[in-house]
């Protein structure tokens, strides 16, 4: 259901961390992994993810994120692989904001 509510949202102002974080969440389920990157990647290229988005999503909810590092990076990861200079931003900027905000073992991992 949330990723039919994520994919409706037409309009940047809708768009909420909340939003980041639970696709980052679902992006753990092996079987959901391929339509989360998908769901992320259209987005990003509609201007609706932007690298705004991961930060105000690191600040609001850091300690989920701490929780589920691992999962952070493999999303990081895996828009990485993608040719497109705005997604590959947009994951850098995931990465970035771990490094700086995840803590030292999240560095260990990022490095």
């Amino acid at each position: 259901a949330w990723l039919s509510a994520v994919e409706s949202v037409r309009d940047v102002s809708e768009v909420k961390p909340l939003d980041l974080l639970l696709l980052l969440l679902l992006h753990k389920n092996q079987q959901r992994r391929k339509t989360v990157e998908s769901i992320i990647r259209n987005k990003i290229r509609a201007g609706l993810f932007t690298e705004e988005l991961v930060t105000s999503t690191f600040h609001k909810h850091i300690a989920p994120l701490k929780q589920h590092m691992v999962a952070v990076l493999a999303l990081a990861e895996a828009l990485l692989e993608c040719s497109e200079d705005i997604v590959v931003s947009f994951a850098r900027e995931i990465y970035s904001s771990s490094f700086s905000m995840l803590g030292a073992f999240c560095q260990q991992e990022v490095v």
